[in-house]
């Protein structure tokens, strides 16, 4: 693979984490059980790639 490749797939990584950490927040502020499970989705897509 590329360098340019690898380089990308770190910020997707980078930027997955980020997003993830801001549903986690919105998820808490919320209290609600739909963002709980969207925040799940999430976290299971991620753990996946």
């Amino acid at each position: 693979m590329s360098r340019k490749f690898n380089e990308n797939l770190v910020k997707a990584i980078e930027a997955s984490s980020e997003a993830a950490g801001i549903c986690r927040q919105a998820m808490i502020d919320a209290n609600d059980e739909s963002c709980r499970a969207m925040y799940s989705a999430i976290l299971k897509d991620c753990e996946k790639h």
